[in-house]
């Protein structure tokens, strides 16, 4: 505010100097004169240049009303230079401010729209600052999640195993020979073996390990999961049988991970069936690939589409985890193997496991 006052006092100085100069000058002075109306465009350019039009319009009427009486008292005759110059002095101040205030208009915009940026800059900072927040946050619920995930499977793949123990415990504890005391003894400390190794497994929170031997047999394997499961296969009335012939090729997959994978299958077909049925595990080979397949005789899954069975937490049971049958997914997985599922209405449900051939 104050540079603009001083900067009108200037220019109204600057008029007072020039016109007092042409009064006091004689009029046989013509140069000087000349010189004076000459000198009265200064003031007009930076009043436009200053203030825009309202400078230039109102320095060059300032000019006109404190010149025209010095041309109406001291110049008698012909004034045609003299109102020329008058003409010329308010065409000037209303071009040249309108070419100003032109340029204010634009300086006051790009001011505006660099202020404008820089609130959006402010903003966009504030919410790429919350942005980073909200993410933090979401990896923090997500770890949450995961350890949730972990903790469910964890108990789910405890749970399982902790029941063949203990069936296998109620049938040591009862009337048994040296054989099948032997033998079921040797099924207990592998289902141990097996619970500490799911434990690890968890725990590591990994893929299952591939640095084991990946050669499995596929009938001793459907043979050793039959034989542990026989007692809750028989509390329920479910019959099993094993397809898989002596001979079948070798698989590419960890003992122990097939094992829990087709405990898993077995273990979901018994409870799918609770009035009684049949359990058929077989396997064929298929060029580079060995088929195995575990069907029931339940009332089928009706889901559409049907790998939605495979994702966590999805369970048909009241008081199932639904993390059995990710579980399973994700050790074929590992092993460059799949699964699909079949499963009609009322017509069972059918798991096919497509297996890469050992070398």
């Amino acid at each position: 505010m104050q540079r603009r006052t001083t900067r009108i006092a200037l220019l109204v100085l600057i008029v007072l100097m020039v016109s007092t100069a042409h009064y006091v000058t004689p009029t046989d002075r013509p140069g000087f004169h000349a010189f004076y109306r000459w000198f009265y465009h200064l003031p007009i350019i930076l009043g436009a240049f200053w203030f825009g039009l309202r400078g230039g319009v109102g320095l060059a009427l300032l000019v006109t009303v404190l010149y025209l009486p010095h041309l109406f008292l001291h110049w008698s005759g012909g004034y045609s230079v003299q109102w020329l110059e008058v003409t010329l002095y308010n065409i000037v101040g209303w071009v040249t401010g309108s070419l100003s205030q032109g340029q204010m208009s634009e300086r006051d915009r790009y001011r505006s729209a660099a202020e404008e940026l820089d609130r959006a800059y402010g903003d966009l900072k504030t919410k790429a600052r919350d942005l980073l927040e909200t993410e933090e946050q979401l990896r923090h619920a997500d770890r949450l999640s995961a350890l949730g995930e972990l903790s469910a499977g964890l108990a789910h793949e405890v749970k399982t195993p902790l029941a063949s123990i203990r069936g296998t415990a109620e049938i040591l504890a009862g009337e048994t020979t040296r054989e099948e005391r032997e033998e079921f003894t040797e099924i207990l400390q592998k289902e141990v073996d097996r619970l500490n190794q799911v434990v690890l497994d968890f725990l590591d929170f990994s893929r299952p390990e591939m640095d084991r031997e990946c050669r499995a047999d596929l009938r001793e394997a459907a043979s050793e999961i039959l034989r542990l499961v026989a007692r809750e296969a028989e509390k329920h009335g479910v019959a099993l049988e094993n397809r898989v012939e002596p001979a079948a090729p070798l698989v590419a997959v960890d003992p122990e991970q097939l094992r829990q994978v087709l405990l898993n299958l077995i273990v979901n077909a018994i409870q799918a069936q609770p009035d009684g049925g049949r359990i058929t595990v077989s396997a064929h080979r298929n060029g580079e690939e060995v088929l195995l397949m575990v069907a029931d005789e339940g009332p089928g899954i009706v889901v559409e589409p049907a790998e939605e069975v495979f994702e966590p937490f999805f369970t048909t049971r009241a008081r199932g985890t639904g993390l059995g049958l990710s579980i399973v997914r994700k050790i074929l997985r590992s092993h460059g193997a799949s699964i699909e599922v079949d499963g009609r209405s009322g017509a069972g449900t059918t798991f096919t496991i497509l297996l890469p051939l050992a070398e």
